[in-house]
C-alpha cells in the first residue's frame, strides 16, 4: 500500500513539473515572437547611421513623427510582449492586438501617454513600459542664393547650426571642384567659355565673394517666422539663437550684406555683420567686451548719414546701450594705452633664479635684476653679459639696408666697414667683455623686452695657426702670448711673425701689443707664411720692373714733349 502511495505522489510531481516547463515554454515562445519585431529593429538600425545628440532628448518639446521608433513591453498575468515599432508615414503607430493610434505632431511625453492608455483600455492590469529607441531623419527645405539649394537630410536633435555647416562644407568643395576644373589658360583664351561661365569668374574675383550670413539666418515654422543669430550663439551658447529643427521647417540663408566696425580697447576688435535693432553694447558683448573698463576715456562714432555725409560723435560709456547701431557705423573706443601696463624682461643662464621679472619704466637697472634673480651662480663668468631685444631689433636699419642695394664691389670703404660692425653687432644688442666695462653698466636702465644672459665661464683660450701643438689651454691670469705660444710647443718654421687676439666676447681681431690682457675664451691666432713658387715669384718680379720701365719712359716722353 506505501508503494501504490509512494508510486502516485511521484506521478504527480512530475506531471506538475511537466506543466511548469510548458508554461516557460510558451512564455519563452511569446518573448521570442516579440523579438521577431526586435529583428526589424536591427534592420532599420543598419540602415541608418549614429545619431550624436548633444543632450538628452526633452520629452515635452521632442515632436514625434514618421520614422521614430518605440519599444515597448507589455506585462500581464499571462503574457509577456516586446515590440519595436515604428511610426508610419501617415503619422500612425500599429501595436498588435490593442489598436492603432495617430501621434504625429504632438510632444513625446504626450505620445508615451496615449500610448499607455491604448493598451489599457484593453487590457486595464497589464504593466505598460515604452521608450523612445530611436528617432527619425527627414528632409527639411534650405532656400537662398546657394550652389546647392533644396532639400538637405537632417534629423529632430540636429539643430541650425548643423545644416549651416553642412551647407559651407558644400559650398567650399563646390568652388574648389570649380577652381580645379577650369583652366586658366582658357579662361584667359576662349571668350565663348568666358561668356558661359560668366557667373562663375564673377564669383571667384576677389572683389565678388559674397559670404553666407550668420546672424541674419530666418527659420520659417508653420506661420511663425524665427530669428537665428549664430555668432550670438557661439558667444552666449544660447540655445534660443540655434533651435532643434523641425519637420516641415524652412530655413532661409541670405548672403551678409552690411557690417559695422569696432575697434580700439575691446578684445576682438575687426568687422562685424550687422544686425537690425542693435545696440552698441550688444556688440561690445560680441566682441569680447572691454579691455578694461577703467581704461576706457571715450567712445567715437563716425556714421555715414544718407549715404554722402560721414556724423561724427562721442558716447560715454553708460550710454553704449541707448545706441542703436546702423550700417556701417565705425566705433572707435578709446582708452588709455599705459593703464595697468606691465612691462616685463627676462634673465637666462648663470643666475640663481632665471625667469621672467617685471619691471618699472624707466626705473629698473641691470644691477636690481640681478639682485632680484638671487645673484650669480659659481660657473657664471661675471665679467660678461648679453642683453638682447628683439623689438629693437625689428626696428628698420636704413644705412644696411641702403648700403646691401649698391654692388659690393662699388661700396666705399666706410660702407663695408659698417656691414662687418653691423655683422659683429646685432641693433639693440649691448655685451661686456670685462669686470670694468660690466661695473660701468650696472646702472644702465633696461627697457621692456631685454633677454639678458650671463653664461657660464669658459676657464680656458686656444691658440691656432702656426704653433707646434695647436688646440684649447687652460686659462692663467696675467700671462703674456709669448708664454701661451711656449704651452704650445713654440712656433713652427713657417709661421710669421704677426699675432692677433680673437676676443671671444665680440669677435674682434686684434694686433696683440704687450699691454694686451688676454681673458678667458679668447683665441690666439698665429698666421703662417704663405708658400711662394719660385719661378712664379721671379716672373712676378720681371713683371714689376718692366712696368716701371715703362712708366719712366712715358713720363720722360711727356716732359720732352
Amino acid at each position: 500500500m506505501k508503494r501504490i502511495a509512494t508510486l502516485f505522489l511521484l506521478l504527480c510531481f512530475s506531471n506538475a513539473q511537466s506543466i511548469d516547463i510548458n508554461a516557460l515554454r510558451m512564455a519563452q515562445s511569446k518573448f521570442n515572437t516579440g523579438k521577431s519585431h526586435q529583428g526589424s529593429r536591427d534592420e532599420i538600425n543598419q540602415s541608418r547611421g549614429k545619431t550624436i545628440l548633444d543632450a538628452t532628448i526633452n520629452p515635452n518639446v521632442y515632436m514625434v513623427g514618421p520614422g521614430d521608433v518605440f519599444r515597448i513591453n507589455i506585462i500581464s498575468s499571462d503574457d509577456i510582449s516586446m515590440y519595436s515599432l515604428v511610426v508610419s508615414p501617415s503619422g500612425n503607430i500599429l501595436i498588435p492586438s490593442f489598436g492603432i493610434l495617430k501621434i504625429y505632431g504632438i510632444s513625446l511625453k504626450e505620445s508615451l501617454k496615449r500610448l499607455k492608455e491604448l493598451v489599457h483600455d484593453v487590457n486595464p492590469a497589464a504593466k505598460v513600459h515604452i521608450q523612445l529607441s530611436e528617432i527619425r531623419e527627414f528632409n527639411i527645405k534650405v532656400i537662398g542664393h546657394l550652389e546647392k539649394p533644396g532639400l538637405y537630410t537632417t534629423n529632430a536633435a540636429s539643430r541650425v547650426s548643423s545644416i549651416y555647416s553642412q551647407i559651407i562644407y558644400d559650398q567650399h568643395e563646390y568652388q574648389k571642384l570649380n577652381d580645379e576644373n577650369v583652366d586658366k589658360n582658357q579662361l584667359k583664351d576662349n571668350e565663348d567659355y568666358k561668356s558661359k561661365n560668366e557667373d562663375y569668374l564673377n564669383y571667384i574675383k576677389s572683389d565678388y565673394n559674397p559670404q553666407l550670413s550668420m546672424r541674419n539666418i530666418k527659420l520659417i515654422r508653420n506661420k511663425d517666422t524665427l530669428d537665428i543669430d549664430l555668432t550670438k550663439f557661439k558667444i552666449s551658447g544660447d540655445d534660443i539663437h540655434n533651435p532643434y529643427i523641425h519637420q516641415g521647417d524652412i530655413l532661409v540663408l541670405p548672403f551678409k550684406k552690411e557690417s559695422v566696425h569696432i575697434f580700439g580697447g575691446i578684445q576682438v576688435p575687426g568687422e562685424y555683420e550687422y544686425k537690425s535693432n542693435e545696440s552698441l553694447e550688444q556688440l561690445i558683448e560680441i566682441a569680447g567686451g572691454f579691455k578694461s573698463n577703467k581704461s576706457i576715456s571715450n567712445i567715437e562714432v563716425t556714421r555715414l548719414d544718407s549715404f554722402v555725409v560721414n556724423r561724427r560723435f562721442s558716447l560715454n560709456i553708460d550710454d553704449i546701450g541707448s545706441l542703436i547701431l546702423k550700417p556701417l557705423d565705425h566705433i572707435m573706443v578709446q582708452y588709455n594705452n599705459n593703464h595697468n601696463r606691465r612691462e616685463q624682461i627676462q634673465i637666462t643662464g648663470e643666475v640663481k633664479y632665471p625667469g621672467t621679472y617685471s619691471i618699472d619704466y624707466d626705473s629698473t637697472t641691470i644691477r636690481d635684476i640681478l639682485d632680484r634673480s638671487g645673484g650669480y651662480t659659481d660657473k657664471a663668468d661675471k665679467s660678461k653679459l648679453y642683453i638682447n631685444n628683439q623689438s629693437i631689433a625689428m626696428i628698420p636699419d636704413y644705412e644696411q639696408e641702403r648700403i646691401l642695394f649698391i654692388d659690393e664691389n662699388s661700396r666705399s670703404y666706410e660702407e663695408r666697414a659698417y656691414i662687418k660692425a653691423r655683422f659683429i653687432t646685432s641693433k639693440g644688442m649691448i655685451k661686456t667683455t670685462s669686470m670694468d666695462q660690466l661695473n660701468g653698466l650696472l646702472n644702465y636702465k633696461i627697457s621692456k623686452d631685454d633677454i639678458i644672459h650671463i653664461p657660464e665661464v669658459q676657464d680656458f683660450i686656444e691658440i691656432v695657426g702656426g704653433v707646434k701643438h695647436p688646440g684649447r689651454y687652460p686659462h692663467y691670469e696675467g700671462f703674456k702670448i709669448e708664454e701661451y705660444i711656449n704651452k704650445a710647443g713654440g712656433k713652427t718654421e713657417r709661421a710669421s711673425r704677426k699675432k692677433y687676439v680673437i676676443k671671444s666676447g665680440t669677435g674682434q681681431r686684434l694686433p696683440y701689443t704687450s699691454q694686451a690682457i688676454i681673458n678667458k675664451g679668447d683665441v690666439i691666432f698665429v698666421p703662417e707664411r704663405e708658400e711662394m713658387d719660385s719661378w712664379q715669384l721671379f716672373k712676378d718680379i720681371l713683371s714689376t720692373v718692366g712696368s716701371i720701365g715703362t712708366l719712366i719712359i712715358l713720363i720722360q716722353n711727356v716732359g720732352q714733349a
